[in-house]
């Protein structure tokens, strides 16, 4: 995974990047097979409600508290269950 990704994932949540930049990672991850999601819709990932607890997994991350396998579930997790949508 590219170093650019953990540094989003700190500087959003630390409130350094909006959640449109932290999106745009998810984006990433999706379009180049890093978070692997089953889906049939497709297009741009909705922004609009991030749980509040995913800025925790993503700052534990960042700080090498979990893993990245627990980083990238929890997204899947977020994706597969709808709670942030593809378009």
């Amino acid at each position: 995974m590219p170093s650019w990704i953990r540094n989003n994932a700190e500087w959003w949540a630390t409130g350094k990047i909006n959640d449109s930049a932290f999106v745009s990672g998810i984006e990433f991850m999706l379009e180049n097979n890093i978070i692997m999601v089953s889906t049939t819709s497709s297009g741009n990932i909705s922004d609009d409600e991030i749980p509040e607890w995913i800025r925790n997994n993503a700052h534990w991350w960042s700080q090498d508290l979990i893993s990245e396998d627990e980083f990238i579930n929890s997204l899947e997790y977020l994706i597969r269950e709808g709670i942030i949508t593809i378009k």
